[in-house]
């Protein structure tokens, strides 16, 4: 019970949180509306009803800090719930341009309205800041990390670890394997407030389920494959038997052709808005050591259909002098200066944009791969193929929420995860978070060396 009331506390303070942040950067708006742009709105003729324009742009606000996660406040960490809103304000206030353009129909007041909406930003930055701040810092006070008990399998994810690096939330202060019995996880688990089970046997797995939910524990699980699977299924109230079903075909034909529509204009803004960005970066690689500046590869897309992917070449010329696949490890030398920066900043996956204007990629679907290192996945994960059920894509889920160094069974969960949920809205919405992750210090890491015996 007491459990339960803190939860629900929890989930009191975000809403709070979430109601504050969007009513004060909706109050500087309007601060900034009222005293600086009061004599624009008669000279343009704008409605007299300010509130409408309040209220149109708090649904603004709240979308696009809702679109790059900035209300998590206490699941994100601070810094990177004050990268969300940020990110969320920049595009919120950058619609609002187009807005008042529209409204007003000349250009004549662009300029005013840049500088007021440029104040309006400093404002909401520098609020967002301190109040994310702060009520990340009383959340972690008011609510500790849960103490939990692992329980876990034969597979070695390195999970726990993971789960130790947010000491903020979580404390796993002990662990078992699943073969210990039942019982002795029942004693052990009325010590803790929650319940990882980490890769266990389904049945097991199951079993410990059912205690959970009687004993009213938190539950957190590792997905197998035919999880993913069915999370998309849908109830079918035909009979006096309780059925799912599950419709496995991804898109429909008419969203089909809206992402395709997608993709074309998409990518022709891509490449116009970054061509002078690609042209320095083509010019720095030439200057660097003469060498060519695009690298091309083999990578499987729809289907395993192969295809001739583009990308700015971040590694010496001989990377691969041996002939075979080797995928970029930590600190790898091959990779040049120039390289190393562009892997970060993934600009040096801009010539995709050509790529999915030919129709081989879409701007959001599963990493394509090279041939010959999904024939080495599948040897271990025969179910690795199913991610190319959809185009590959310039960005996807395991793009945003995993690394380049996230494991193969990892990366795939992530893949059949976005195929079972795909609709144009989180395309949308994985293409602003792809802007986040750029920010992210450690999300393009390679995978780590082969240890020496």
């Amino acid at each position: 019970m007491l459990e339960m009331d803190r939860n629900y506390l929890k989930l009191i303070y975000r809403f709070v949180c979430k109601i504050i942040l969007t009513v004060v950067m909706i109050l500087f708006f309007a601060l900034v509306w009222t005293f600086s742009l009061d004599e624009l709105r008669f000279q343009a003729g704008i409605w007299e009803e300010k509130w409408i324009m309040y209220a149109l742009y708090g649904v603004v606000v709240a979308i696009c800090i809702k679109a790059f996660d900035g209300y998590m406040i206490g699941v994100n960490r601070i810094s990177t719930s004050i990268l969300s809103q940020t990110l969320g304000l920049i595009l919120a206030n950058s619609i609002e341009l187009l807005i008042l353009i529209l409204i007003i129909g000349s250009n004549r007041f662009v300029e005013t309205i840049v500088i007021n909406l440029l104040k309006v930003l400093g404002l909401q930055i520098v609020f967002a800041f301190l109040f994310t701040w702060l009520t990340g810092f009383i959340y972690r006070i008011k609510f500790p990390p849960h103490r939990i008990l692992m329980v876990y399998g034969d597979y070695d994810n390195n999970l726990g670890t993971k789960m130790c690096s947010r000491d903020d939330r979580y404390s796993i202060v002990s662990e078992m394997h699943y073969s210990e019995g039942l019982e002795s996880i029942k004693q052990e688990m009325n010590k803790v407030d929650a319940i990882l089970i980490n890769d266990i046997p389904s049945e097991t797995r199951n079993l410990i389920l059912k205690m959970c939910f009687y004993a009213d524990k938190r539950v957190y699980y590792t997905p197998k494959l035919g999880d993913i699977f069915v999370r998309g299924s849908e109830e079918l109230r035909v009979f006096d038997t309780p059925i799912c079903f599950c419709r496995n075909i991804g898109l429909d034909i008419g969203q089909r052709i809206i992402k395709r529509l997608g993709d074309v204009i998409v990518s022709i803004i891509g490449i116009i808005i970054t061509s002078p960005i690609m042209l320095v970066v083509a010019i720095l690689i030439k200057t660097y050591d003469h060498g060519s500046v695009i690298y091309k590869q083999d990578r499987c897309t729809v289907n395993g259909k192969i295809f001739e992917i583009i990308k700015f070449r971040t590694m010496r010329e001989d990377a691969e002098k041996e002939g075979r696949a080797q995928l970029a490890t930590i600190d790898d030398d091959r990779i040049t200066p120039i390289g190393r920066f562009l892997r970060k900043t993934r600009i040096d996956e801009l010539p995709q944009f050509f790529n999915v204007l030919k129709g081989d990629m879409s701007i959001v679907g599963p990493r394509p791969e090279r041939p010959e290192i999904i024939q080495k996945y599948l040897e271990d994960i025969p179910e690795f193929d199913y991610r190319m059920k959809v185009k590959a894509g310039i960005t996807g889920y395991a793009q945003v929420y995993g690394k380049y160094n996230t494991t193969d069974l990892d990366k795939l969960k992530f893949d059949l995860m976005y195929i079972q949920k795909c609709s144009i809205l989180l395309d949308i919405q994985l293409m602003l978070l792809t802007i986040k992750v750029i920010f992210i210090k450690d999300a393009a890491d390679g995978i780590e060396p082969p240890q020496s015996p």
